[in-house]
């Protein structure tokens, strides 16, 4: 009844002062403005005037007003003495079509207010406004100051689309929520196999994968960064907190794209949408937030083949979480080859895959420490991680060349002692003031090399067949040598090297960004500055025997190369455009780099006999310094980058939709200039460049459809364009080329992708387009009768590739127990090139056709504490060429895998795989194998909490495992053998150190 009274005395009067929502004519509505006032709402009639309140939904762009349910609420910076909760708006009903022309509020002079948006349905936005001093803002003819640059206010829906599982969560029972933009993993009460972290509970995710490479991906996008209570872990190395978080400190998961708050300015609005990448963010149980966790881990055993050598591993790991700070530290020592447990649920095909490494022993460890200051608004992180190394590597190389006049045969064996010392420490510091927001970055890395090396290598004419793998090179390097084998041989060669190698950088980056009384946005400026220093000395002595002739060639080398770049930029928004679903804006940013290096080879030769070893650096030699080879190189690059932005919204075929289209228009100019100075004689050079290197992309249907389109340009090294010939080494010569020309690379690409997060779906298709013009390429030519191998970098044309995929994955159950994920892809490659054994001036392009079809699936089951999954890859490659010389290749790589992990008895757990690995097709019958690896583990908790882990490991069980790759392009064929990945059986022991939970401490 008071409602309708009030509004009896609005219409009577007419009055100005309050006004009232309504609907009038456009002509009506520029004549005077209603308003509307409820005696129940709180309202403002101070001398400052805000707005515009353009609240909109983040995908579909509707504008929201009271009438739709919005409540926007005013309050003061202390964020509870509420000023207003009520806006004015100025609406008018034209041909049917709401149109909203003004909405404002009047509140008194203040200099900071905090603003909050509800609307049933949607995430509240709480957000701090600072407004401009009186001094700054202007009395309008009504008395009031006005202030007009609130930006457009985005908000998401928080509906749950579909919640898995029973209305009440039972133990080991995941729950998955769909909020808006959010998807939510609710996994407290999920149960895994004892002694598992975050990576096996990241498996267990419907719809979420991780590869052998610790790359995240959920609903088939990949996970861009992981965050730990929203804070970076390590630098953003996510296998630190994969390996060593302990799955049952976790208590929510949630995945979202990284677009800022709901807060979001117009002018970074749609590119921000555009470029949002996705975020995992492990939110931890309030039990473990501000308490010391601990994990250690120690296991020995012995491989089980060769020569049954000990195994050990040990590693330990400890942090600390609360609302303002964390810290975390690690440390991993072991001799398999492994940065992680081996006793990782799941985790059996990464170690395939570092199986080809050699045996490293190892050692790692690293802190990392997080604070943000209460009431100074400081932040602050910092971390520092090490790394100790030693290694033995033993390598078989067979390669074949293909060339105009038959092809060629090289076998090449080394065996190489490095020992590695590598640290990194990075720090970030942050500090928002007032009109001013500030960031520094520095970063300091550091690492020392020493190594050892053996080799001998051999080059025929025809196919040496070798029986066993390197078998040629024993045979040609023994006394009785092969009568078959010298007559095809080209050229031989043994040698001896050391290495001392040590390589500083250090760099630090600010931003920083403030606001101008005449601009509506924030000016960002960033600049960095970064040195670099490397030192290396090289010692190598070398036997070469060859037809023609044979010789000792003795050599050592310093090569000091220092290089420093200073880099600075700036973006300014300088208009934007808003009505309805039709969104325009612009800006222009400016970039420029500055570097110089200076590079140094100063050589010494030596032709004496071959010694019984490698004398170490500081032994005096009678070496003759090389002047032909020595060089000292001064380099100067500047670039200056002015590149126009722009971002359209345009309303779509259907309601609520919209088409998006960015442009970004750079044009880059590059000054270089070279000064060489070697064999006595200068040369100075000096380049200008002039590119535009535009890129395009349009999406539609929420972004479900985007087309792209981009233009890269390649500037030649200043190196390659001396006129130089360089044969430091007798078998390896390097030509430059002063005509070299830049390349450019025209890249296309369609993608559509449809995702329903509430059933763990995602399908997609996307074609690809590259074309390459004037592609930089190393022309080869080669000598028969010595084996010398001459390279000229040139510019080459005809390269381009296609390529087309699909993919599909969903979960097949309501609970999303069976979750299944599919891609089918081809792949179309003109590989153009030249190597022959013609002279550098009569080059022969080759040209080969190259087919890829591969078809990938998999198919995984959890449920509780059992998993199992098979998986599928099956890959088909045919190369073709028209020269007589290339002898056309088809085959086939097929990779099977299945995994299971189940609990026995006695809080005993079994988790296993086998993989095989088929390859057919090729001609030579060694290449066509057949590979079995299985893996296995028993596991048991021990103690009255779980706290102790004992876990007995058998890793290649059938001694099958692989450490051969295979690579076939338009120049030749290569086959490459390598140590490691030793089959080994170990036990290993983990403690737990967690705190009691506390009723308090219960999520």
């Amino acid at each position: 009844m008071q409602r309708i009274v009030w509004l009896l005395i609005f219409f009577l009067f007419g009055t100005s002062v309050f006004g009232q929502v309504t609907e009038l004519t456009e002509e009506e509505l520029k004549a005077k403005g209603w308003k509307l006032l409820d005696p129940q709402i709180v309202v403002s009639d101070g001398d400052l005037q805000i707005g515009p309140f353009d609240v909109r939904d983040f995908y579909t762009r509707e504008r929201f007003i009271d009438k739709d349910g919005l409540q926007i609420s005013i309050y003061k910076a202390d964020s509870t003495t509420l000023l207003s909760n009520y806006i004015r708006y100025s609406i008018a009903n034209i041909n049917g079509v709401r149109k909203i022309y003004d909405s404002y509020v009047n509140i008194p002079l203040l200099r900071r207010i905090v603003i909050k948006v509800e609307k049933e349905g949607y995430d509240p936005v709480v957000m701090a406004v600072d407004l401009p001093d009186e001094k700054d803002l202007k009395r309008e003819k009504d008395g009031k100051y006005h202030w007009n640059k609130l930006d457009r206010i985005l908000i998401n829906r928080s509906i749950v689309t579909k919640q898995l599982g029973e209305a009440s969560v039972t133990a080991s029972r995941l729950q998955m929520v769909v909020r808006g933009d959010t998807l939510e993993y609710n996994v407290a009460n999920l149960q895994l196999t004892a002694g598992s972290m975050l990576d096996n509970l990241i498996r267990n995710l419907p719809g979420a994968q991780l590869d052998k490479n610790g790359r995240i991906s959920v609903n088939g996008e990949f996970v861009s960064k992981l965050l730990v209570n929203g804070r970076e872990f390590f630098n953003g190395d996510v296998m630190v907190a994969l390996r060593n978080l302990p799955y049952y400190t976790v208590g929510k998961i949630k995945v979202y794209h990284n677009i800022g708050s709901g807060f979001v300015s117009k002018a970074d609005s749609l590119r921000s949408l555009r470029n949002a990448s996705l975020t995992m963010d492990v939110r931890l149980k309030k039990m473990y937030r501000k308490v010391w966790l601990a994990n250690m881990e120690i296991g020995g055993g012995s491989r089980t083949h060769q020569d049954w050598s000990n195994v050990y591993f040990g590693r330990f790991f400890v942090m600390r979480f609360t609302d303002h700070s964390s810290i975390g530290i690690y440390g991993i020592a072991n001799n398999i080859g492994k940065n992680y447990s081996a006793t990782h649920n799941g985790n059996w095909r990464e170690m395939v895959a570092y199986g080809l490494g050699g045996e490293p022993i190892t050692q790692s460890g690293g802190i990392d420490f997080s604070v943000d200051g209460k009431k100074t608004e400081v932040k602050f992180h910092t971390d520092l991680q090490v790394k100790n190394e030693k290694n033995l590597m033993e390598n078989c190389i067979s390669n074949q060349t293909f060339l105009s006049n038959g092809d060629i045969f090289d076998r090449y064996r080394f065996m190489k002692r490095s020992r590695t010392f590598q640290a990194d420490w990075t720090a970030r510091l942050e500090k928002d003031f007032k009109h001013f927001k500030f960031s520094l970055d520095p970063k300091i890395s550091y690492s020392r090399n020493r190594e050892y090396e053996e080799d001998q290598s051999a080059l025929f004419n025809g196919d040496p067949m070798d029986r066993t793998r390197c078998a040629s090179l024993d045979s040609i390097f023994d006394a009785s040598r092969s009568d078959r084998l010298m007559d095809l041989l080209i050229k031989r060669s043994r040698s001896m090297a050391r290495e001392k190698r040590s390589w500083f950088r250090t760099e630090v980056q600010t931003s920083m960004s403030f606001k101008l009384p005449f601009l509506k946005y924030d000016i960002p400026l960033t600049a960095s500055v970064d040195y670099t220093r490397i030192e290396k000395k090289y010692i190598r002595f070398s036997n070469v025997w060859s037809k023609v002739n044979s010789y000792n060639e003795n050599s050592f080398q310093a090569t000091p190369w220092h290089k420093l770049n200073v880099k600075g930029g700036s973006r300014l928004s300088l208009f934007h455009y808003s009505k309805g679903d039709i969104y325009v804006s612009g800006s222009l940013s400016y970039n420029i780099s500055h570097s110089y290096d200076d590079a140094e080879r100063r050589l010494y030769k030596d032709d004496s006999e071959w010694p019984e070893y490698v004398p170490d650096m500081q032994t005096g030699y009678a070496w003759e310094y090389n002047l032909r080879n020595s060089y000292q190189t001064d380099k100067w690059q500047t670039h200056h980058r002015l590149e126009w932005i722009t971002n359209v919204t345009l309303p779509g075929i259907r309601k609520g939709r919209t088409v998006e289209i960015g442009f970004n228009l750079p044009f880059q100019v590059a000054n270089h200039r070279v000064m060489d100075n070697r064999n006595n004689h200068e040369q100075q050079l000096r380049k200008k460049y002039y590119y535009f290197t535009p890129n395009v992309q349009i999406s539609a249907l929420n972004n479900a459809l985007i087309a792209r389109y981009d233009l890269s340009t390649e500037l030649p090294e200043l190196n390659e364009l001396l006129d130089i010939y360089d044969d430091a080494s007798s078998l390896y010569q390097t030509l430059g080329n002063p005509n070299l020309k830049s390349s450019q690379t025209h890249r296309f690409e369609l993608r559509w992708q449809r995702r329903k997060r509430a059933m763990a779906q995602w399908m997609g298709f996307a074609v690809r387009h590259e074309i390459q013009n004037r592609q930089h390429t190393q022309a080869m030519t080669y000598n028969r009768e010595t084996g010398v191998t001459t390279s000229r970098p040139v510019n080459i044309n005809g390269n381009w590739w296609t390529n087309a995929e699909a993919s599909y994955g969903r979960a097949l159950d309501k609970q999303k127990h069976f979750n299944l994920s599919s891609k089918l892809y081809y792949t179309f490659a003109n590989s153009v090139a030249y190597a022959n054994d013609r002279e550098m001036s009569d080059l022969l392009r080759q040209t080969v056709h190259n087919n890829r079809i591969g078809f990938n699936a998999s198919i995984s089951y959890s449920k509780n504490e059992r998993r199992a999954s098979f998986e599928s890859k099956v890959n088909w490659t045919g190369l073709h060429s028209a020269a007589t010389n290339f002898q056309n290749m088809s085959y086939v790589d097929m990779t099977y895998s299945l995994s299971f992990t189940t609990p026995l008895v006695w809080r005993i757990a079994f988790d296993t795989d086998v993989n095989l690995t088929m390859r057919r097709g090729f001609r030579e019958p060694s290449m066509n194998t057949t590979d079995w690896v299985w893996n296995a583990a028993l596991s048991t908790s021990l103690g009255r909490t779980g706290q102790w882990v004992l876990r007995a490991v058998a890793f290649d069980i059938l001694h099958q495992l692989s450490n051969v790759t295979t690579t076939v392009n338009a120049q030749g064929h290569r086959e490459w053998w390598m140590n490691g990945g030793q089959s080994y059986a170990s036990l290993h022991l983990v403690y737990h150190f967690k705190v009691k939970p506390t009723k308090k401490g219960i999520e």
